[in-house]
C-alpha cells in the first residue's frame, strides 16, 4: 500500500498547470453515490484495460469493502469527478479507484484527479492521503507517484511499518530474482 504524507505536499508548477481544464471542462467534489453514469463510466474504462478487474464498479467497491449490500458507502467515501460539458470523463473514488473515459487519455485524467484529490485532503487537513497500492517496477501504477516521490511512503508487511517509497525501490532492485 502506498500513502503520501500530506505535511510535506507542494504543488510544483506542472501539477498546478495540469490541474487547469480545458474550457468546457468542469471538476467536482461530492459524497460517493453509485449510479448509472458512474458505471457506464467504469464499464467504458473497463474495456480499455489489459488486465482483469472486477465486472462492475459496484463489485470492484465492494471487494475493497467501501460499500455495504445496501449500496451505501461504509467510509464517508467522496468522489471527484471531471466534466467536458457536462460529460462524465472521469472519475476518482475516495483514495482508491480512477476511471476516465480513454477518449480523454490525452489529458491525463489518471494523474489530474489525484491532483484533484490531493487539493481536497489538503483543503480538509488530511495528515495522510493513501491512494491505493502500487508495484514497484510496475509502471502501470507509476502514475500515483506523481506527487512527488519524497513524499511517498509504502508499507513494509515483514517489518509491519511505512518507509519511504525510495528505500522501497532500493530493496526491490537488491531482492534476488523469483524464479
Amino acid at each position: 500500500w502506498l500513502r503520501y504524507r500530506m505535511e510535506h505536499f507542494r504543488f510544483s508548477n506542472k501539477q498546478e498547470k495540469m490541474m487547469r481544464l480545458p474550457e468546457g471542462f468542469t471538476v467536482n467534489t461530492k459524497p460517493l453515490q453509485l449510479s448509472d453514469e458512474l458505471e457506464a463510466l467504469y464499464q467504458v474504462y473497463r474495456s480499455q484495460l489489459d488486465f482483469e478487474v472486477s465486472p462492475t464498479l459496484r463489485d470492484n467497491l465492494f471487494s475493497l469493502c467501501f460499500i455495504s449490500s445496501e449500496e451505501e458507502p461504509v467510509f464517508d467515501s467522496r468522489v471527484i469527478e471531471i466534466r467536458d460539458q457536462g460529460k462524465l470523463i472521469a472519475a476518482g473514488i475516495s483514495g482508491i479507484i480512477n476511471i476516465y473515459d480513454p477518449a480523454y487519455k490525452k489529458y491525463s485524467p489518471g494523474k489530474q484527479l489525484i491532483l484533484f484529490k490531493l487539493k481536497d485532503a489538503l483543503e480538509q487537513g488530511i495528515t495522510y492521503f493513501y491512494p491505493g497500492y502500487i508495484v514497484v517496477g510496475f509502471p502501470k501504477f507509476d502514475y500515483k507517484l506523481e506527487p512527488g516521490e519524497g513524499i511517498c511512503e509504502i508499507y513494509d508487511t515483514v517489518k509491519g511499518g511505512w518507509i519511504p517509497y525510495s528505500i522501497a525501490g532500493i530493496m526491490n532492485a537488491e531482492a534476488p530474482p523469483m524464479d
